[in-house]
């Protein structure tokens, strides 16, 4: 006669789908963006960036700040395209205004590291730059 024995299993930590979840997290920081990532942001976004991989609208741009006016130049095909437009960060989310009858608003979710500036639009879509020349 065969006698089956229940074997308890103890689980000793999370299960795989909490471990799934925290990677998913971790590999995606667009995925999930705090406002304590983007503390300090508006000191960090200032000067020229570089379209350096995926769909974006502007392909070289800066930002500066004078005073409490802020302001947002771009370029595409080393030829100014919008000028003089104003920006603002709301938490992770850049939004771009440009003057008169310009295009926009933009608005972005960021993120940046130490090298890398990611803006996400509204579609999803992912643009990365880098910074031109050197760091402030």
């Amino acid at each position: 006669m065969i006698v089956l024995r229940h074997r308890s299993v103890r689980r000793t930590g999370p299960g795989w789908l909490c471990w799934l979840v925290l990677g998913l997290a971790w590999a995606s920081p667009l995925f999930a963006a705090g406002d304590g990532e983007c503390t300090g942001l508006e000191d960090r976004l200032t000067g020229a960036w570089l379209n350096t991989g995926g769909p974006g609208f502007f392909e070289a741009m800066s930002f500066s700040v004078d005073g409490q006016s802020r302001r947002f130049d771009s370029w595409w095909h080393d030829r100014p395209d919008v000028i003089d437009a104003t920006w603002s960060v709301e938490g992770c989310r850049l939004v771009i205004v440009a003057r008169g009858d310009g295009p926009g608003p933009f608005e972005y979710s960021i993120v940046m590291d130490a090298h890398e500036l990611r803006l996400r639009d509204r579609q999803g879509d992912v643009a990365t730059f880098t910074r031109a020349g050197n760091p402030p």
